[in-house]
């Protein structure tokens, strides 16, 4: 009799196992993240989820973000700046702790796609999109600061943005000045209120 299940008992065993090496390990609850790692979907739907993970990639926290319909441009972003991990979820910033997952912040109505980031000395996040010629600051532990419009100045494409204690710099690919000239034109608000200079 025992000869009969021997082989259906060690086939449940090996597909056990096999389920159970393919599953991620979830750390213990005193376990802290060390590292981050985003994966985003692809097709005709874009999702992203974010785990931070221990040194050997158990899982300590997961967040995972709404689903959108494909789009030229990513509507999710992961991106780790010292001790927080900033979570872009279409047009909302989840600040969370990058050792446990803990939500510092959300702030809502912002740029909703293609996000360009950057952080100055003091943790402030300086946040455009893409096609989008509005900069956001937003403060080290969630809300807005200010909003300022760029358009009026007539560069477009923003790329990169550099922040100091006093200015903050976006720099675009393309202006009115130069039609069809990709290049570096640099627009310079005031950091503290946002003012284009």
């Amino acid at each position: 009799m025992l000869k009969k299940f021997k082989p259906a008992l060690v086939l449940s065993l090996a597909v056990m196992l096999a389920c159970v090496m393919s599953t991620p390990m979830i750390a213990s609850a005193a376990a802290k993240a060390v590292k981050v790692k985003a994966t985003r979907t692809s097709g005709s739907t874009e999702q992203m989820t974010v785990k931070g993970l221990t040194k050997s990639n158990n899982v300590v926290w997961k967040y995972t973000t709404k689903k959108y319909s494909a789009v030229e441009l990513n509507r999710t972003k992961c991106k780790v700046h010292g001790t927080k991990v900033y979570i872009f979820d279409g047009s909302s910033l989840r600040i969370v702790k990058k050792a446990t997952g803990a939500k510092v912040s959300v702030t809502k109505d912002i740029t909703s796609a293609g996000h360009i980031v950057g952080f100055d000395a003091s943790g402030n996040i300086y946040v455009t999109g893409y096609y989008d010629t509005v900069l956001y600051k937003i403060a080290p532990k969630g809300g807005m600061l200010w909003k300022s419009d760029y358009s009026s100045t007539g560069k477009e494409w923003p790329k990169k943005i550099t922040a100091t204690a006093t200015t903050v710099t976006v720099t675009c690919d393309s202006s009115d000045s130069n039609p069809g000239e990709s290049g570096n034109y640099k627009v310079v608000f005031s950091a503290d209120t946002g003012i284009i200079q």
